[in-house]
Order: C-alpha cells, then sequence, then structure tokens
C-alpha cells in the first residue's frame, strides 16, 4: 500500500492527520513524509490501524499480495514449463527409464 493510498483512506473516514502524528508520537512533518512513500512498511500500516481502530489492510490474501510476488509466482510456473519440455526432449532423445530396463533385462 503506498503512503498516498493511506492518506486517502485516513482522510476518507474523518481521522485527522495532525491528530494522528500525536498518538504516533512523532512530528507532523514525519507523519507527511511517511505518507508520500510507494510502499509503506507492515508494521506502520498496523501501528495505524490500533490507533485509528479500524483495519486498513483488507483480509484478502491475494489483494495484499505485491506486483513483484505475481511475477515472481508467474515466472515459477514458466520455468516449470520449461523443466517439462526439457524432460521430454530427453526422453524423446535417450528414452525413459522403463524402455532402458526392459533393454538391459
Amino acid at each position: 500500500m503506498s503512503g498516498h493510498e493511506l492518506r486517502n483512506k485516513l482522510l476518507g473516514k474523518g481521522i485527522v492527520l495532525s491528530e494522528l502524528a500525536d498518538a504516533l508520537e512523532i512530528s507532523q512533518q514525519a507523519l507527511s513524509n511517511r505518507l508520500n512513500v510507494k510502499k509503506l512498511k507492515l508494521d506502520f500500516i498496523q501501528e495505524v490501524e490500533k490507533i485509528v481502530g479500524f483495519q486498513i489492510i483488507e483480509d484478502n490474501p491475494s489483494k495484499q499480495l505485491p506486483s513483484s510476488v505475481d511475477a515472481l509466482i508467474g515466472l515459477l510456473q514458466k520455468k516449470d514449463e520449461q523443466m517439462d519440455r526439457l524432460i521430454a526432449l530427453l526422453e524423446h532423445r535417450y528414452g525413459t527409464d522403463e524402455k532402458k530396463e526392459r533393454r538391459v533385462g
């Protein structure tokens, strides 16, 4: 979640940012700096949740996955497909273990 998204959620719920800064025991400028980042740290979001008394991050885990995790999953799936093709190629070229056992036995 970006700082901008958090700021919008807080303001949408009527949270006064100066009061939040006081509750976090940081300056208004420090809070403003934190709310200007592209990706907030989870512990900061959880700390804000405790203070404001409502959940900021949704329970649905699929919505919490950063796009980098989605990209990693996609890469792993492609690697699985490549491995399957390589195994099929090797089996075609050298035969399967079953064929080798029949030739030896």
